[in-house]
């Protein structure tokens, strides 16, 4: 008995000592890494773990024979880990650049098929299923971006923005995620998105701001509409907004000047403008049909912009035959009944023409901002405002009598409250408009209104989660191409147009899905 308890004790003497010695001789502890270095890794690790997790999707989606959008999920993964094989493979790039670092295409292969081959209603499940697997990804990914949010926020306590940029993609990948936006200070409003104090403040002001509108004064100077048409108007000016109508009294005038001048007002606050009019227009803006026909009324030159609201189809018809619009637009102007700023009123309600007003105040601000037009940009914020402001969306640039887009869409178009189950109803079937479409439109009438819809839902989503990128946006893209467009994009959001859609859907599914 002592001999066994005297081996014991000699033997957990040489442990104890070996111990010392493994710890005299052992690395440094992960505690003394220097922090820049380990958050490097940790980045990497998420990246890699999103990367692996997409190849996934996209693995699943080949088998299926969806290859049009396992080609995306390969092309995503290889944004998060550009060296990552199996998606390169997937993307046809079997071949190793040792110089560059990269893989590349073998042009002695036959190149992977890029098609979806199945259609119809096992291409309709097989969507629900991806969205699902997409949804799940998200979580994940949102759950490991946070995780690094608290590292970072525990370890770079002279440095937050270290950690707010980690909640901010765990908000991109999983756009519910409590945890991140608590830490970024979001509040979920009683309408859908998630906002900051700030933002919901801003909301706020643009729907209980309008009745401390300046309401402008009655104005006696001749105007052009006047002097062409050889009809008296009745004129309210603001400071920025001229309203003009031969019919209507003096308090219907100030209350469109009232909405019209807030929305001036509140367009200028939400993306951080100086006063929009009291610079020099160029002469490429002075060529857009829009602008030209702002000018020929005379007074965007002198610092207004006029609104002219119409009694009947002959004055309105008149209008468009002796001001300028151009002769290819003459024929769809008669038969909607307005121009860019000119409306013929005939039945419409007060709210109709208070709804017309935000819609083109906002829609003239976007042309002075942007150097021109960017239908889906001013088109979306149109409706931002006027669904903010009002509660409507009554003044659309489409025609909706020969849109071909469902029913029911047409139906729930001018009720702003039945948006989220509409963009809903898309998310499960997969059949909301193209984005690159939306974004290259230049005809109203070809962006319909599922394009109108689908406008103001990004636009939503990039006032409520990225308001000073676009601005930025904006700003930078004033007097670009479309192709010069989807190069700032990247520059500013560092995504792609298929990147934006893919970052909307993430975000319209979390805020939409189950939308009644």
């Amino acid at each position: 008995m002592f001999k066994l308890l005297y081996t014991w004790v000699l033997y957990s003497a040489l442990m104890a000592r070996l111990l010392l010695l493994a710890l005299a001789f052992a690395p440094p502890a992960a505690a003394g890494q220097d922090p820049q270095q380990e958050d490097a890794e940790r980045l990497k690790k998420v990246r890699l773990a999103q990367a692996d997790g997409h190849a996934d999707v996209g693995d699943h989606l080949r088998a299926a024979q969806m290859c049009q959008w396992a080609r995306q999920e390969y092309g995503c993964a290889v944004g998060f880990a550009p060296a990552h094989e199996r998606s390169n493979r997937g993307l046809g790039r079997t071949v190793w650049n040792e110089d560059e670092q990269r893989w590349e295409i073998d042009p002695a292969l036959k190149p992977p098929e890029t098609r979806n081959l199945k259609k119809g209603d096992e291409a309709a499940k097989l969507w629900v299923e991806y969205q699902k697997r997409l949804d799940q990804l998200g979580r994940k990914a949102g759950k490991m971006y946070f995780e690094l949010g608290e590292w970072r926020h525990a370890r770079f306590e002279d440095d937050r923005e270290k950690a707010f940029a980690a909640f901010r993609l765990a908000l991109l990948c999983d756009p519910a995620h409590a945890g991140a936006r608590a830490r970024l200070g979001f509040v979920k409003q009683p309408d859908g998105p998630w906002l900051t104090p700030g933002d919901a403040a801003l909301r706020k002001e643009m729907k209980e701001g309008i009745a401390a509108a300046p309401k402008g004064a009655p104005d006696a100077t001749e105007t052009a509409v006047e002097s062409k048409l050889e009809l008296k108007m009745r004129k309210q000016a603001g400071e920025h907004i001229l309203v003009e109508a031969p019919h209507l009294d003096a308090a219907a005038l100030e209350g469109l000047v009232q909405h019209g001048e807030h929305a001036y007002a509140m367009f200028r606050k939400l993306l951080n403008q100086g006063d929009l009019l009291a610079g020099s227009l160029s002469p490429k803006l002075l060529q857009s049909p829009v602008l030209l026909e702002l000018v020929n009324q005379g007074s965007l030159l002198g610092r207004r912009m006029p609104l002219t609201i119409l009694q009947t189809r002959a004055q309105h018809d008149k209008y468009v035959d002796v001001l300028a619009v151009p002769a290819a637009q003459k024929k769809f102007c008669r038969e909607l009944g307005w121009t860019a700023f000119e409306i013929c009123q005939g039945d419409l309600k007060t709210e109709s023409l208070k709804d017309w007003i935000v819609h083109r105040t906002v829609m003239a601000c976007c042309f002075l901002l942007l150097s021109g037009e960017r239908l889906w940009l001013h088109e979306g914020l149109a409706y931002h405002f006027t669904r903010t402001m009002n509660g409507t969306a009554l003044s659309h640039c489409t025609q909706f009598a020969t849109s071909t887009v469902a029913k029911r869409e047409k139906e729930t178009w001018p009720e702003p409250a039945k948006w989220p189950a509409a963009i809903g109803e898309w998310l499960r079937t997969g059949r909301e408009p193209d984005l690159r479409a939306v974004f290259r439109c230049t005809d109203a009438a070809q962006l319909g209104v599922a394009g109108s819809l689908k406008a103001w839902s990004v636009c939503e989503f990039l006032l409520a989660e990225h308001r000073e990128k676009l601005v930025d946006f904006a700003q930078k893209s004033a007097g670009a191409g479309p192709e010069e467009e989807e190069k700032i994009l990247q520059e500013v959001f560092g995504w792609s147009l298929e990147d934006l859609d893919r970052h909307w859907r993430t975000y319209a599914r979390a805020l939409y899905l189950e939308a009644k």
